[in-house]
């Protein structure tokens, strides 16, 4: 964080860190689960393959929601 002022153009030149240093206070894994791996994973590939240009927006959000659904059976 030394290396960075925290402000990013994609955030119209907000300070992330503003949001981000005080959120970590709440930061501790009391809330994982068994299907965050699953979860977290899905979320990837869909946020890679709409980056990648392979999707739409919402496409992307529709197979990670399908993708989800298939794999733990939760919507």
């Amino acid at each position: 964080m030394s290396k960075s002022n925290g402000e990013l153009d994609f955030l119209g030149g907000q300070n992330m860190f503003e949001y981000f240093v005080p959120a970590n206070q709440y930061a501790n894994g009391r809330n994982l689960t068994q299907y965050d791996e699953t979860i977290n994973s899905a979320w990837r590939d869909a946020v890679r393959n709409y980056a990648a240009g392979n999707c739409t927006r919402d496409e992307a959000i529709a197979n990670f929601r399908a993708k989800v659904k298939a794999d733990l059976g939760i919507e």
